[in-house]
């Protein structure tokens, strides 16, 4: 196992993971066109599966870390949030 690509494709996956969570857990109204941007984010992982087919040494198993990345990163975004919210925002500004 290549550990360079795994980090890599694990560091990717929470990213885009933990922002489509966040964007989903806001507090604003989830219209259409927020369901259009998530869901054309995630499905840009087909992209990764592109680099499969070009990788040097022919298919690696590394790039199944992606999905389950980002689904670690979709779970975890409303606990950062929260943490987020409890250390730095005023009291005042979170009472609305």
């Amino acid at each position: 196992m290549d550990i360079l690509v795994s980090s890599g494709v694990i560091s990717l996956g929470l990213v885009i993971g933990m922002l489509v969570g966040w964007f989903i857990n806001e507090d604003q109204e989830f219209t259409i066109g927020g369901l259009v941007a998530s869901v054309t984010v995630l499905s840009g992982s087909g992209v990764v599966g592109v680099f499969q087919l070009v990788a040097p040494q022919g298919s690696t198993r590394e790039f199944w870390f992606y999905p389950i990345a980002i689904l670690v990163g979709l779970l975890i975004a409303p606990f950062l949030d929260r943490l987020y919210n409890d250390l730095y925002e005023p009291k005042s500004k979170r009472s609305k």
